[in-house]
């Protein structure tokens, strides 16, 4: 029994230092952004929508297939923020609505709840497995699939929150607006992230801009413009 609790707690050890590479990895993939680089609109709405410390940095290079944003959270590391430099490009509208998505992310510490996820599945795997075998590798497909479900419902409810924020028909026009755009790129990813978002999207993963909308136009919330 004590090696089965060595056995997970250095699985669990793993699985954080991996987020950790993760954080650090996209995180030096970035470049600063302060104050003076975003419109002041914008730095506004972000101020009044998260007021805690945040590392708000640019991808270094860009993707013409698609536009990504991602916010990731990784005690101790503050929270951050990664945005395509299209993002500064766009109107200030649609710019929100991405900003308020990856807040929502942060606000929900939707990676962390993945995380914790994920160490609750390694577990029962690990147990699983100290008193048969072939019930472990039975069970971990159903785990995996358990962690992705909550990864693709952190996205809806990234949506949620920023439908909260910005309005229900918003979110929608912008969704609406980049699936227009996402229609009219067929060129496949050149960098690991970018083919690594592309391959999660098509396995239904990662949520298509389809079924955000779908889920949004069921949508009621409490709107504060």
């Amino acid at each position: 029994m004590s090696i089965l609790v060595l056995e997970i707690v250095l699985a669990i050890i793993a699985l954080y230092l991996a987020y950790t590479i993760q954080y650090l990895a996209i995180s030096l993939r970035g470049i600063d952004l302060d104050q003076k680089t975003i419109p002041e609109d914008l730095s506004r709405f972000l101020r009044r929508i998260y007021s805690n410390e945040i590392a708000l940095k640019m991808w270094k290079k860009e993707d013409s297939s698609m536009l990504i944003m991602a916010a990731l959270y990784t005690p101790p590391f503050k929270p951050l923020i990664m945005v395509d430099s299209r993002f500064l490009k766009e109107k200030t509208d649609i710019a929100k609505v991405f900003l308020a998505h990856e807040i929502g992310h942060l606000r929900r510490k939707s990676q962390l709840r993945v995380f914790i996820t994920a160490m609750i599945a390694l577990i029962v795997v690990f147990i699983a497995g100290y008193f048969n075998d072939i019930l472990s590798l039975l069970l971990f497909p159903i785990m995996i699939s358990i962690v992705f479900l909550i990864y693709r419902r952190e996205e809806f409810e990234a949506d949620k929150y920023a439908a909260e924020v910005l309005g229900v028909d918003n979110v929608i026009k912008v969704y609406r607006y980049v699936e227009e755009r996402l229609r009219d790129k067929k060129s496949m990813p050149k960098s690991l992230i970018h083919f690594t978002i592309y391959v999660l999207r098509k396995v239904g993963i990662y949520p298509s801009v389809r079924s955000r909308i779908e889920k949004l136009s069921d949508y009621s919330p409490k709107t504060s413009k």
